[in-house]
């Protein structure tokens, strides 16, 4: 359900109501009506939670997870397919699979490697 989705997606990033009301420019009570299920959002506001946490409208309306993709692993991964890297390119497609905070480590752990 979208009312699932969206609080999800607020709690793994550590976001408040409020402070998603107010990047999509909706009331604190819309987003906790939302959150409950007593409302849906217009289409207009989920293409803007969307938005703000880098999914797929199919991803917040429908079941599949598969929708769901990462900003940061889409960037690299199009790095590793220029470079034509297929063991990168192979290791990145099983990275995408994980959740937010184990991409989030495996990215703290490639930065301090590369002295980024």
């Amino acid at each position: 359900m979208i009312s699932d989705r969206i609080k999800k997606l607020r709690e793994e990033n550590d976001v408040t109501q409020a402070d998603l009301a107010k990047a999509i420019g909706v009331t604190t009570s819309a987003v906790s009506a939302w959150e409950k299920g007593i409302n849906e959002p217009r289409m207009g506001a989920v293409h803007k939670i969307a938005q703000y946490f880098k999914v797929t409208k199919s991803y917040l309306v429908n079941d599949e997870d598969s929708h769901q993709y990462d900003e940061k692993a889409l960037l690299i991964a199009e790095k590793l397919i220029k470079y034509e890297n297929h063991e990168l390119a192979r290791l990145m497609d099983k990275i995408s699979k994980l959740d937010q905070k184990e991409k989030d480590k495996i990215i703290k752990v490639i930065k301090t490697i590369i002295n980024e």
